[in-house]
């Protein structure tokens, strides 16, 4: 799993339940498979194993529920669905006393990172002050909740830190999802150059490993970061071939971050008006505007503004920031943090 081979772990995950009838040690393993299923794109498949293990062992082993629940929480948080959040919410009050202060900060940040902010920043302090060793998996899900926080400096030192446990471990740093989530933070600090060359190492694994979720975001944020560098052509062409034979209906995480690609690219080459359709795209047509992915698409609203008020078809149309409580940029040029709001 810390490797970064979802294919092989999901194989031999799957050989478990025919070698013994220990329900803990079966449900460790479904647990690892529907990690390896979330990071190759079936988000729904994962989650109907994970959260099926998480609450047949919440009050008898909270400990590996709370494991369970913060696997859970990757694919909650790319499927996006409000159905799986809700889940997510429900399954994480069953679980009784448990000792992972890291798993709880992450799945509870996923769950609803806009509001209860000093909860959450509480939960996070307790699971930084509990890091006693260099866990993988509590430095995997710190580094999730502090980028999901926008603790963003403090991200990019933990999932460094991450890498720097993987490369000791012998892996060689081949944690795609790490590497990835690396990358993100990075572009989103304004380290861009930095940032380019983590998308271009977790691609690499990726395509090695067979970890689509992580190929087809790679691919995306490299788009992304030739349009902020005027290079639209490259950038709409990039944006285009990373969601080839891909549903982004299913990871609406993907889909938002690709639509901002794709305006970027649009807004460089002065073609305003597809702009701000690409990004209004981040957003549901209601009467009253909602986030299509309730975390990524508020961090384009600013972007979206900006568009618009170089095309008068965004008169009537351009959602309210009130609608979702936060604002993206204050106007272009975008803030040298990437997708972050200044």
């Amino acid at each position: 799993m810390f490797a970064g081979h979802p294919q092989w772990v999901g194989e031999i995950s799957g050989r478990v339940g025919d070698l013994t009838e220990d329900p803990q040690l079966r449900s460790e393993a479904s647990l690892l498979a529907g990690w390896a299923l979330g990071v190759t794109l079936r988000h729904e498949d994962a989650l109907t194993l994970l959260l099926g293990v998480a609450e047949s062992c919440a009050a008898q082993a909270p400990d590996l529920a709370l494991g369970t629940l913060s696997t859970a929480a990757t694919s909650v948080y790319n499927s996006g669905a409000p159905f799986y959040r809700a889940e997510l919410r429900r399954i994480s009050a069953l679980i009784g006393e448990a000792d992972n202060p890291a798993a709880l900060a992450w799945s509870q940040a996923v769950i609803d990172p806009h509001h209860r902010r000093a909860r959450l920043m509480e939960l996070l302090k307790t699971g930084l002050a509990d890091m006693s060793q260099e866990s993988l998996g509590d430095l995997t899900a710190l580094g999730g909740t502090t980028w999901i926080l926008d603790e963003t400096e403090q991200a990019v030192r933990i999932l460094g830190q991450t890498m720097d446990v993987l490369r000791r471990a012998g892996s060689a740093g081949t944690n795609a999802t790490v590497t990835q989530a690396l990358a993100l933070a990075l572009f989103e600090s304004g380290s861009w150059t930095a940032a380019q060359s983590a998308a271009e190492d977790a691609l690499c694994m990726a395509t090695e490993a067979g970890a689509d979720n992580v190929t087809v975001g790679s691919r995306i944020l490299q788009a992304t970061l030739r349009a902020l560098r005027g290079d639209h052509a490259d950038a709409r062409t990039r944006a285009l071939e990373a969601v080839q034979d891909v549903d982004l209906r299913r990871s609406l995480s993907l889909q938002v971050r690709h639509r901002h690609a794709t305006g970027m690219a649009a807004f460089v080459a002065g073609d305003h008006a597809e702009a701000y359709d690409q990004l209004r795209a981040a957003f549901t047509r209601d009467f009253r505007p909602a986030s299509v992915h309730y975390h990524a698409s508020p961090y384009y609203l600013g972007d979206l503004a900006a568009a618009g008020g170089r095309t008068t078809r965004a008169r009537w149309s351009t959602p309210s920031s009130t609608a979702w409580g936060r604002t993206g940029h204050p106007g272009w040029p975008p803030c040298s943090t990437g997708t972050q709001p200044c």
